[in-house]
C-alpha cells in the first residue's frame, strides 16, 4: 500500500512538472508574441487582412437628386461683353454651387462645353454647377497666357449675376434660381490653365461667398519657380502620368509646398492617375497628348477618354461631397483610414497631408541621417542612410536618376539601402512625444528607387514596420508590393549632357497604416519607430517623410 501511495505521488510530481513547463511555455511564447521582433513569434499584420471598413471604396457616391436641369446661358455684361455657360440646377434648395474652368487651347472651340458631362454628374449630386466661358481670360501668344484680373472680373460678374438670382432680385439665367443655391458653399474646379485659375482666385476673398473646396485638374503654372501659397481651403490635385500639355506635372508643386510648411490650415491632397494624358478629361480635347512624351506606354496601359471622364465624374463627386458632407468613402482624403491603391477600378498613388500633423522624419540637411525632426535619435544597423537633394537643377541634384513630378528646386530626401536581410532602420520618440494616441494614422511618403542596382531584382519592395513602446511589447506590420508605392515604375534609364535620370516620374506616395491597427502596443507611449529590411536581400527606397497625421 504504502509503495502504491509513492507511485502515485510520483505520477503527480510527474504531472505537476509538464502542467509547469506547458504554462512556463505559455507564457514563454506569450511573452515572445508581445516583446520579440522575431517574425515566427511575433508575425507582422497584413494590410491586405484588415476589415472592410479600412478597405478602399470603388463606388462613386450616387446622385442624391432625382431630377436637375441643364442650360446654356448668355448674360449680357455690357455693350461688347457677355458671360456664356452651362448650368445645371439641382431639383432642390440651397445647393452648395461648383464652378468648372477650362483649360487654355488653341483651337477655336467652346472648351467649356467640353464638360457638359461633368455639370449633369455633379448637378445630378446636388450641386448648382456652372461651367463658365474664360477663354477672353487667355492670351496664349503672351509670356502670362493667363490674365488673373480678366478671369477675377469675369469671376465676380458670374458671382453677382448667381446672388441676385438666388435672392429673387433678377433673373438673367434661362431658369429661375430663387433660393437654389448657397453662395457660401462655392468649390472650384479647374483644368490646366483653368486650374491656375481657380487656384488663384481661391487664395481671394469675395463680398457675397465662400471658396470651401478646390479640385485642380492637371494644372498648369506658368512659372514654376514661384513661391506658391498654400491653399486655405480642403484643396485635390489631380495628375496624369501621361501628360503631354503639362509635362513637368505642375501641381505637385503646391502638395510639396504644402506638405512641407507649417502654415498649413487645411488638408491637401493629390492622384497621380496612371495611363491618363492632359486632354482627355475634356470632351472636346480629342489629341493624345500622351505621345508628345518620349517614353510612351503601350495602349493597354493608357486610359482612353470615356475611362478619364469616367475617373474625373466619380471622384470630383466623391471630392466634393467628402468635405460638403463628410460622408464615409475612402479615395484618399480620410487620414483614418489606408491609402488606396485603385479608385473606381483605376490604378493610382495618392497623398495626403492634414493640419496639426507632427512630422517624425523630415530631411532637411545632412543632419537628418542621425537625428530625426522631432529631435530622436536615428540609427540603422546593415544597412546605410543617406540624404539626399532632389531638383531639376542638375548642379543640386544628387538623387540621380531619380525623378519627381513638379520640377522640385531642392526637395529633401532619405536613401534607406540594404544588401542583407538583417538590415534595420530606428528612431527614437522623444519621451515628452510619445502619445501618439490622437493621431488617426502612421504616413510614409515614399517611393522605390527605379535606378538602383540593389532594387533590379524586384518589381517590388518588402519591409516590415515595427512600434515599440515603452514597456518593450512590439508590434509589426508588413508593408509590400500590394501597396503601389512600393512597386517599380514602368521606364527605363536615360542619360542626357546634362543628368542620368528615369524616363518617367516616380512620385513620391503615401503608404498610410491607421493606427488602430496597433492594438499590443501602448499608443501612450510609443519610444521607436523600426523599418526591418527582412524581406528582400537587396533593396533601396527613397522617404519623403514619416509623419502622423490627424
Amino acid at each position: 500500500m504504502i509503495n502504491f501511495f509513492k507511485q502515485l505521488l510520483s505520477a503527480y510530481k510527474l504531472i505537476l512538472f509538464f502542467i509547469f513547463i506547458a504554462l512556463s511555455s505559455v507564457c514563454f511564447l506569450y511573452s515572445m508574441r508581445l516583446y520579440s521582433s522575431v517574425a515566427l513569434f511575433n508575425p507582422p499584420k497584413s494590410l491586405e487582412t484588415i476589415t472592410d471598413n479600412l478597405m478602399v471604396s470603388t463606388l462613386s457616391t450616387q446622385s442624391s437628386t432625382t431630377s436637375s436641369s441643364i442650360y446654356y446661358f448668355d448674360i449680357p455684361i455690357d455693350d461688347t461683353n457677355n458671360s456664356t455657360g452651362i448650368i445645371g440646377v439641382p431639383n432642390t434648395q440651397n445647393n452648395p454651387i461648383a464652378f468648372i474652368f477650362h483649360d487654355a487651347t488653341t483651337t477655336d472651340i467652346h472648351s467649356y462645353e467640353g464638360f457638359l458631362y461633368l455639370v449633369e454628374q455633379l448637378t445630378n449630386s446636388g450641386y448648382l454647377t456652372i461651367s463658365l466661358d474664360i477663354t477672353s481670360a487667355f492670351e496664349l501668344s503672351s509670356n502670362e497666357p493667363l490674365h488673373f484680373r480678366d478671369l477675377y472680373n469675369i469671376f465676380i460678374n458670374q458671382l453677382q449675376f448667381l446672388s441676385n438670382s438666388i435672392s429673387g432680385n433678377s433673373h438673367p439665367y434661362p431658369i429661375n434660381l430663387t433660393d437654389k443655391g448657397d453662395l457660401s458653399q462655392v468649390s472650384l474646379i479647374g483644368h490646366g490653365a483653368g486650374g491656375l485659375g481657380a487656384y488663384a482666385l481661391s487664395l481671394n476673398s469675395f463680398e457675397n461667398a465662400e471658396i470651401s473646396s478646390l479640385l485642380l485638374i492637371t494644372p498648369q503654372f506658368i512659372d514654376t519657380s514661384l513661391n506658391l501659397p498654400i491653399p486655405t481651403v480642403p484643396t485635390g490635385i489631380i495628375l496624369s502620368q501621361l501628360d503631354g500639355e503639362v509635362r513637368s506635372l505642375d501641381g505637385q508643386r503646391i502638395f510639396d509646398n504644402s506638405n512641407l510648411s507649417n502654415e498649413l490650415t487645411a488638408p491637401i491632397s493629390i492622384v497621380y492617375l496612371y495611363g491618363a494624358n492632359h486632354n482627355y478629361f475634356n470632351e472636346l480635347l480629342t489629341q493624345d497628348d500622351a505621345l508628345k512624351q518620349t517614353y510612351v506606354l503601350p495602349n493597354s496601359q493608357r486610359l482612353s477618354n470615356s475611362m478619364q471622364q469616367d475617373f474625373l465624374m466619380n471622384y470630383a463627386s466623391d471630392f466634393l461631397n467628402f468635405y460638403h458632407s463628410q460622408l464615409d468613402i475612402n479615395i484618399g482624403l480620410d487620414s483614418a483610414l489606408l491609402s488606396p491603391n485603385t479608385l473606381y477600378s483605376y490604378p493610382v498613388l495618392t497623398s495626403l497631408m492634414t493640419p496639426a500633423s507632427l512630422k517624425i522624419i523630415n530631411p532637411t540637411n545632412i543632419d537628418s541621417e542621425t537625428t530625426n525632426a522631432l529631435g530622436g535619435e536615428t540609427s540603422t544597423y546593415n544597412a546605410s542612410i543617406s540624404f539626399l537633394t532632389e531638383s531639376y537643377m542638375a548642379p543640386y541634384d544628387n538623387a540621380i536618376g531619380f525623378q519627381h513630378p513638379g520640377l522640385p528646386e531642392a526637395l529633401g530626401l532619405i536613401k534607406l539601402s540594404w544588401s542583407v536581410t538583417s538590415g534595420t532602420f530606428t528612431t527614437a520618440i522623444p519621451c515628452n512625444l510619445m502619445d501618439i494616441s490622437d493621431y488617426n494614422s502612421l504616413s510614409l511618403w515614399i517611393a522605390l528607387d527605379p535606378t538602383d542596382d540593389l532594387n533590379k531584382a524586384y518589381d517590388s519592395q518588402s519591409f516590415v514596420l515595427q512600434l515599440k513602446d515603452s514597456s518593450k511589447k512590439v508590434e509589426q506590420i508588413i508593408l509590400d508590393g500590394n501597396s503601389i508605392a512600393l512597386q517599380k515604375q514602368a521606364g527605363e534609364l536615360v542619360t542626357s549632357n546634362y543628368q542620368s535620370q528615369w524616363s518617367t516620374f516616380t512620385p513620391l506616395s503615401n503608404i498610410r497604416i491607421p493606427l488602430e491597427l496597433f492594438t499590443q502596443v501602448d499608443l501612450t507611449q510609443i519610444e521607436s519607430l523600426t523599418i526591418q529590411f527582412n524581406q528582400n536581400n537587396t533593396g533601396s527606397i527613397f522617404i519623403g517623410d514619416i509623419s502622423l497625421l490627424r
